[in-house]
Order: structure tokens, then C-alpha cells, then sequence
């Protein structure tokens, strides 16, 4: 598509608005593309001199510092990673906020936490598309839905709902239904970061490790518990996500849904949701957060070790092994 074709016409409460993408990482290119295809006005703040900077001019997006990309403009969505955004906001964003403005996020978790600390008199809200950027901007381009959770923390002019709905009619599809939900920026920080540890991220990998573990030492091929502990994994996650909780047991074989039905709950117990509540309120009280920013402050030595420690695990051998070749 050419950059800057409008697709389709802008939404009523963005019409003449100059909206500021701060940060062209993979969040921040999708929604400024798909904003500028819906015929809202972009511009983009990045680092001079930076990749994200060279990005969003070949892009076409006229491109500037933060600071003065936030003076020009009506509304500033602050898409820069969350680590970097609490000394982004308090050296560069808030110098240039002017009441009646409006500050975007997309991920509840710096405003939730207290890291970044609004000034009165700006509308502060939430559009959290539950996507990649990659997958948001395909998800566009096709006409097709992604779930976007919309929030409202401070409405200072009268219309920061409205101002929020018009934020996803802008990301959305152009036709088909428009699934925006609400909720608060602390349930959707909690509950992001939570599915990430207990969930989506952590938990999946320690059950995958821990299948692929036990089959191996009782002499399972890696190859095949790979398969049977990853690939076959992501099957039954689509299914589920295609269909749900009736439409996954009814349709696998018979075997598999007897036998999931009645040991699964052996694996993930009692204890196992002891364990998801108390990292749960890790989350929604702040110790977490608190811990992360200290890690981050000390340079991530530990995170770094994390992360060598687990590319070092025989499923990764496997992986690379097998799952190439799949």
C-alpha cells in the first residue's frame, strides 16, 4: 500500500487531530500505519539518528524528536518499551504536555505501577490491541478482528471515551464487527503480566520442559517429545482458541480427552493455583514491578543469566533438531 493512501475515512472525534506515535518499534510502526490508513494525521517521535528514526521516514511518516513531535500534536501515544518509559515520559514527554492534550498507552503497566505520573488537565487513556504489531497490521490489511481493550484514567476534557473509541475504530477492520472491550489500566497491566508468568510464557515453557524432561529420561527419542511437548502443544492451543473448552475435547480422539480430562488436574493442581494466586498478588500490589525495575536498574545481570540458562535446555537441541524439519 502506499504510504499515506487513506483507506477509509478518518474517525469523527480524531478529524483534524495531529496524533504523535511515540516510538517505531513493532507496536508502534502497526498502529501509526494503520492510524495513517484510516486517515488520521501521524507523525512520529524517535530518537535522532536511531533505526526507529530511518524506519519511520522510509515509511513516509514525517519524523522528529519526542519532545517536539509532542508539542505539535493533539494526542501522544507513548508506544516505547516499558523499561525505557518512565525517564522517556519525565524528561521529554511531560516537558511538552499542555492541558487538553491526550497521553495513549497501550499497555497499562507504567501508569498502573505509578511509574509514569500524569499531570491533571490531559485525558490519559488505554487502547491495548491483544496483538503483535506484526499481527495487528495483517489483521488490518485483511479485514479481520483483533481484540482491543480500552480504558479510561483520567478524563480531564469530557471526551476521552469518545477519544478512545475512535483510537480502535482506527485499528480495526474497516468492516465486520469491532471487538473493543473495557476494563480498568490496572486489570489489563495485572492481567497482561500475569498470563505472561503463570500462563502464556512461563507456565507453558516450565509444563513443556517438564514433559519434555520426564520423557526423556524414561527413554522417549528428544525428536518425539519435542514433537508431542511443543508441536502438538500448538495444535491444541489453536484448537482451543478456534473452538474452545467443548469444541477442544469433543474434537480430539477419544483417547486424548479421556486421558486429559482426568490427569490433567494432576498436573495442574491445588498447589499449582496456590502458586498462580501468590504471583498474582506479586502483580497487583506492586512487587513485581518494584523487582523489575530494580533488575533493570542494576543492569539485568540475573535476567541475563535467565536467559542463557533456559537457550542452554535440551529441548532447545531438540528444537533445532526437530522442529526444523517439521
Amino acid at each position: 500500500m502506499k504510504p499515506g493512501a487513506v483507506v477509509r475515512a478518518c474517525p469523527r472525534s480524531l478529524e483534524g487531530k495531529t496524533v504523535a506515535v511515540l516510538g517505531y518499534g513493532n507496536q508502534g510502526r502497526a498502529q501509526a500505519q494503520c492510524m495513517r490508513d484510516s486517515g488520521v494525521s501521524v507523525i512520529v517521535g524517535a530518537r535522532k539518528r536511531g533505526r526507529s528514526f530511518r524506519e519511520a521516514e522510509r515509511d513516509g511518516f514525517p519524523v522528529m524528536p519526542i519532545g517536539e513531535a509532542v508539542r505539535r500534536a493533539d494526542a501522544a501515544c507513548v508506544l516505547i518499551s516499558d523499561m525505557a518509559q518512565g525517564k522517556v515520559f519525565r524528561d521529554e514527554i511531560l516537558p511538552s504536555l499542555k492541558p487538553g492534550k491526550t497521553l495513549y498507552f497501550s499497555h497499562g503497566f507504567n501508569v498502573a505501577f505509578g511509574i509514569v505520573k500524569p499531570p491533571k488537565g490531559v485525558d490519559v487513556i488505554l487502547v491495548a490491541p491483544k496483538a503483535t504489531g506484526s499481527r495487528l497490521r495483517e489483521a488490518y490489511l485483511n479485514g479481520e478482528n483483533v481484540p482491543l481493550f480500552v480504558s479510561v484514567w483520567q478524563d480531564a476534557t469530557g471526551n476521552a471515551g469518545a477519544t478512545a473509541e475512535a483510537f480502535a475504530r482506527a485499528l480495526g477492520p474497516a468492516k465486520g464487527a469491532r471487538k473493543a472491550f473495557r476494563c480498568t489500566f490496572a486489570q489489563e497491566a495485572v492481567a497482561n503480566v500475569f498470563g505472561e508468568q503463570a500462563v502464556t510464557l512461563g507456565g507453558a515453557m516450565q509444563i513443556a520442559k517438564a514433559g519434555f524432561e520426564t520423557m526423556v529420561e524414561r527413554g522417549i527419542p528428544p525428536e518425539l517429545a519435542y514433537h508431542e511437548c511443543v508441536a502438538v502443544t500448538k495444535l491444541v492451543v489453536d484448537l482451543l482458541y478456534a473452538r474452545g473448552l467443548k469444541g477442544t475435547v469433543f474434537g480430539v480422539s477419544e483417547t486424548a480427552a479421556y486421558g486429559g480430562l482426568s490427569r490433567g488436574k494432576r498436573v495442574v493442581g491445588e498447589a499449582v493455583k496456590k502458586e498462580m494466586r501468590e504471583i498474582f498478588s506479586e502483580i497487583e500490589d506492586g512487587r513485581f514491578a518494584e523487582e523489575w525495575l530494580s533488575e533493570h536498574a542494576r543492569g539485568g545481570k540475573r535476567f541475563r543469566e535467565m536467559k542463557r540458562a533456559e537457550s542452554r535446555h535440551p529441548l532447545e537441541a531438540a528444537h533445532r533438531k526437530a522442529g526444523k524439519k517439521s
